[in-house]
């Protein structure tokens, strides 16, 4: 097991746990969404880390450097930065469904019949489920908070 997956699985846990005790200081109906992603991401993060330190005790992968990174960590941190930064910009109901439409179309390779429907149907989930029945305004991004009401 290399060095950066050791690393990888760390910044996941450390993302978590950070995000579980900062819901922690929400309101008691604001915090309820986000620890019940973050108490299960934070446990399959420690389980994970767990393998990772097995793994890396069991075996040693010859041909690599400990501080090297494979080409599907790259592109996994890669998908991660995007979309933080599309969500931050486009908001949830706007920028998941194109951050699914590209991750389906570019990055997994399928055809524009199966991305555009998956993204479609994701906007109107999020629209439809969260904004109408639970009356729950999704983050609108930053750029397009001066052009929605």
């Amino acid at each position: 097991m290399p060095l950066s997956g050791l690393w990888l699985s760390g910044v996941m846990l450390a993302l978590f746990v950070g995000m579980t005790g900062l819901a922690l200081s929400y309101p008691p109906d604001a915090r309820l969404l986000p620890l019940v992603i973050g108490i299960p991401g934070t446990l399959l993060c420690v389980a994970q880390l767990v393998l990772d330190l097995r793994r890396r005790q069991q075996q040693a992968t010859p041909g690599r450097h400990a501080g090297g990174s494979t080409r599907r960590e790259r592109v996994f941190l890669g998908w991660l930065a995007a979309f933080v930064i599309v969500i931050l910009a486009l908001g949830f109901p706007y920028g998941a469904p194109a951050l699914v439409f590209v991750f389906l179309y570019w990055g997994q390779g399928e055809r524009l019949v199966t991305a555009g429907p998956a993204a479609l149907v994701l906007l109107l989930f999020l629209h439809v489920v969260f904004e109408g029945a639970l009356g729950l305004p999704l983050f609108g991004g930053l750029l397009l908070q001066n052009f929605t009401g």
